[in-house]
């Protein structure tokens, strides 16, 4: 199969299991109540919440160049800034393609080597980068909900046994569980074949080059000047996430008793929701935030919770949308391609 038909088969999936769990989370929906919800909705409250959306992605990429710059000193924050937004707009469509497309807007601004002419952020170190803040990303999710963990366990602790942690782990065990092992032992042995082999076989002596230079990329975080600032940014970021979320919860009147926890806890389940392979978390996110509103509070999953998740991510993804096209626009008509 080639990678044209591979990536087509692997969107139509991605889509597929997005529509299944859309359907899944709205079928039992009173429609009569959801739009009596929306219009009793205080829509400033959801303008701010975009308003802070937008500003996490403009730290976003500013802490991305921190990572950048070891690579490439001369990395503008704009197409930093840029790279991020228009990767969230193409992730709503196509799930982690675009982390593949900002790191070519990095390396279409990155500045050449005067000996061999290539890009000093090439695109396999920028890709390392996208990885590593990504992960950063994810252990940052962990670590804020290990934290809420210890001092909320008795009211979120047997939510996230009963509904997030025993079905992950049901769901790998018997011939799924065989299939992950399988899987990851010939990556494995892969690996080591390609690293072995680098001496005798031009192909893999250059995957490895470019696996090299990816690492360069992963690693660059150690050599990253001002390291404070890159916590700094993180810590405004997951502010931004949260303040999102407050918002959100004063725009409906019907939660507006939640807490401020309350709110870091239905950020981040969401957040590991966004994490599967569906176009911008599309039904994934309103399944899991409106089972978690159901399950800890007790509000109406057909009614309260889905207009709850709809309307946080649907924001959101709106707010993708708008920061995405207007730094598409802006890469568009200033580029200057060397």
């Amino acid at each position: 199969m080639n990678n044209h038909a591979s990536n087509f088969l692997k969107t139509v999936l991605s889509i597929a299991l997005a529509a299944v769990l859309l359907w899944y989370s709205f079928k039992g929906v009173d429609w009569a109540e959801f739009f009596a919800g929306i219009r009793h909705c205080r829509w400033g409250f959801v303008l701010l919440s975009m308003l802070a959306g937008a500003v996490a992605f403009v730290f976003r990429g500013l802490r991305w160049r921190r990572i950048l710059e070891p690579l490439d000193p001369s990395v503008r924050r704009v197409p930093c800034v840029n790279g991020i937004n228009i990767s969230n707009a193409v992730n709503l469509a196509i799930p982690y393609f675009g982390e593949l497309v900002r790191c070519g807007v990095i390396t279409r601004h990155s500045a050449r080597d005067p000996q061999t002419g290539r890009p000093l952020a090439s695109y396999d170190r920028v890709l390392g980068t996208a990885i590593l803040e990504r992960s950063w990303d994810v252990l940052s999710v962990v670590i804020l909900l290990l934290i809420l963990l210890a001092f909320k366990w008795q009211q979120f602790g047997g939510f996230l046994l009963e509904r997030v942690l025993r079905p992950l782990v049901s769901g790998l065990s018997g011939p799924r569980g065989w299939l992950t092992v399988g899987v990851l032992s010939a990556c494995t042995a892969a690996v080591c074949a390609v690293f072995l082999l680098r001496k005798r076989s031009a192909f893999c002596r250059r995957i490895c080059d470019v696996g090299r230079r990816f690492w360069q990329g992963f690693a660059s975080c150690f050599r990253m000047d001002h390291k404070g600032l890159f916590f700094f940014y993180t810590g405004l970021i997951w502010l931004m996430y949260w303040l999102q979320m407050v918002l959100i919860k004063e725009a409906l009147p019907v939660v507006s008793d939640l807490g401020v926890f309350d709110c870091l806890f239905l950020m981040l389940v969401g957040s590991f929701a966004s994490c599967l392979p569906v176009p911008g978390g599309f039904g994934a996110y309103h399944y899991v935030v409106s089972l978690a509103l159901f399950a800890i509070y007790g509000f109406p999953q057909a009614t309260v919770g889905i207009l709850f998740a709809t309307l946080a991510h649907e924001s959101q993804a709106l707010t993708m949308l708008l920061t995405g096209g207007a730094s598409y626009l802006y890469e568009t008509f200033t580029r200057q391609d060397p």
